[in-house]
């Protein structure tokens, strides 16, 4: 919710840029700890079921490989997000000489 808030006051105030970096960090992490709970879910369900024998991925390295996956994503997304960032701050400093 406060991601969604600060893309709003980046749309009506386009000259500040604290809303702008605000919105792209928090709409980046919110997802991720979804991710993380479907993942330990997952694991968690194939012990239960006892599946462990006929599962690809074993419940013990579920969590673990999923989780890694996830971070090194938001890594990447966080770096092109800081790019934008660069970006746009140059474009401002442009548009300001």
């Amino acid at each position: 919710m406060i991601g969604f808030a600060a893309r709003t006051g980046s749309h009506f105030d386009n000259t500040s840029w604290a809303p702008f970096i605000m919105q792209g960090t928090l709409l980046l992490i919110g997802p991720l700890f979804f991710a993380a709970t479907v993942y330990m879910m997952l694991g968690r369900t194939i012990r239960l079921a006892d599946a462990a024998s006929i599962s690809r991925i074993s419940p013990r390295w579920c969590t673990r490989i999923f989780v890694a996956a996830d971070i090194s994503t938001l890594i990447v997304q966080g770096l092109g997000e800081f790019v934008k960032y660069g970006v746009w701050e140059s474009a401002q400093c442009a548009n300001d000489e």
